[in-house]
């Protein structure tokens, strides 16, 4: 199964993009409004495999690809059905609408209906909390992919982080990612 790809944008669609990697192009379905053409982007990979179809599904972000997989696992969710769900807003905003119970956040997304809507609701509100980030990690994220980490390694950094201010927290995520 492919779990991780790196490679350069070579073609970009509405739903999905060609990844070139190590002169093979994978296509990926994706949100891809954040990803440019010719951008090399790191992509976390869900792979969906039928008997007539081999799908890439592909994330910028490890907490975007949980939640899609989370989403995957109720029933009458396929992965298409998922993507549009995650690329409906931010994932803070998801998880707030779900943990809320906001049908109509969830019903925006063509295709999902108030019963599916109410399906995501029960079965996810209360279990998706511990993949969201304060805007303080999500700062802490940011600064150190600007100083070359890759996003995973950001991300697990800023888990782990101690201090109260931002500043505090990207001095700790450095001496995480420095051992």
């Amino acid at each position: 199964m492919i779990g991780y790809l790196i490679g350069k944008v070579i073609k970009k669609d509405e739903r999905h993009v060609i990844l070139n990697v190590g002169g093979v192009g994978y296509k990926v379905f994706c949100i891809n409004n954040k990803i440019n053409l010719g951008d090399d982007v790191e992509l976390f990979i869900h792979t969906v495999v039928r008997e007539d179809a081999l799908e890439l599904f592909g994330f910028l972000e490890e907490t975007t690809l949980k939640l899609f997989e989370k989403l995957i696992n109720i029933s009458g969710i396929g992965p298409r059905s998922a993507l549009a769900i995650v690329n409906v807003g931010t994932i803070e905003s998801l998880t707030e609408a779900i943990n809320k119970g906001d049908l109509g956040y969830l019903t925006a997304v063509s295709g999902i209906g108030k019963k599916t809507a109410e399906k995501i609701i029960l079965e996810l509100r209360g279990q998706i909390s511990d993949l969201n980030f304060s805007n303080t990690d999500n700062e802490v994220v940011a600064a150190l992919k600007a100083m070359g980490y890759t996003e995973r390694d950001a991300q697990m950094a800023a888990k782990n982080t101690t201090g109260t201010t931002t500043q505090e927290k990207i001095k700790s995520a450095l001496k995480q990612v420095g051992k």
